[in-house]
């Protein structure tokens, strides 16, 4: 009991309606559902979200090009069918040459 009085009287000059708002304050701000460290967590994952979101609409434009190309340009079918999906003709060889690993060696 001795230690809680000492203790009180320690605390007492400092105990008043602003520091019991600010300490309240701080603990709302720090923890919960709410808190700061919840609101920059969420904030790296919009920015990564928006991030993943402009490369797919660079994707979506750049396959809307080639679309475009494929329905305006015939001679381009047959071209990108065999470089893309690697198609070839009835008794036709098609060598597959990775340009990753002769670069390494």
């Amino acid at each position: 009991m001795e230690k809680i009085k000492v203790f009180y009287r320690l605390i007492k000059p400092y105990i008043n309606k602003y520091t019991i708002t600010l300490t309240v304050f701080i603990i709302f701000m720090f923890c919960g559902k709410h808190s700061i460290i919840e609101r920059v967590k969420l904030h790296k994952s919009v920015t990564q979200l928006e991030k993943e979101k402009s490369q797919y609409e660079k994707d979506i434009i750049k396959a809307r090009k080639e679309l475009h190309q494929l329905n305006t340009m015939k001679d381009n079918l047959e071209r990108m069918s065999r470089e893309k999906h690697l198609m070839r003709k009835k008794n036709e060889e098609v060598f597959i040459i990775n340009e990753d690993a002769l670069l390494i060696e």
